[in-house]
């Protein structure tokens, strides 16, 4: 059925019979069993819910590294969730986040396009993350000053299905 005998034994399926774990979302949080066990080594569990985030930005010449910034409201982000049962991973460099996109001044929403290209599925190398992660990028400037976005289409202003990306302004 494609999932390791060890994590299968470990979570309390039968490796000795075939599973469906590409239809299986036991905590419902849309992530199935053989998602599950390609997150496993980043913390994720198949019987409780998780949600997943990817961080990269822009940062200025002076600046000191936003990452820093991250790492201490890391926590605060995840205390809500990880009350509720719900576990919350942030991924500001363990993975493959937390990349010093180059310095723009104003990102237009082509570019922002292209960043998620670069930097979020490296291309396709890592497009199973598009269906797990969510993706954040913080840049200097872009109008609106926030928004969210697939990444495969030109964005709409509003909620619109399928989106799992979202760009902030840091001004």
């Amino acid at each position: 059925d494609g999932i390791p005998i060890e994590w299968e034994h470990r979570f309390g399926f039968n490796p000795l019979i075939w599973e469906d774990h590409e239809n299986f979302d036991h905590d419902g949080d849309s992530l199935n069993n053989t998602e599950e066990f390609i997150t496993y080594e980043f913390g994720s569990d198949p019987y409780r819910k998780d949600i997943f985030l990817e961080v990269d930005y822009m940062k200025y010449e002076n600046e000191s590294e936003p990452i820093d910034i991250l790492e201490k409201v890391r926590e605060i982000i995840k205390n809500p969730y990880h009350r509720r049962n719900i576990l919350f991973h942030i991924d500001i460099g363990e993975v493959d986040g937390g990349d010093v996109i180059p310095n723009d001044n104003e990102s237009t929403f082509e570019e922002i396009q292209k960043l998620y290209r670069d930097y979020f599925t490296h291309n396709g190398e890592q497009s199973w993350k598009r269906g797990i992660y969510h993706y954040a990028l913080i840049v200097d400037y872009c109008r609106p000053s926030g928004y969210g976005f697939s990444g495969d289409v030109r964005p709409y202003w509003g909620y619109n299905p399928g989106t799992n990306c979202f760009v902030i302004n840091k001004e």
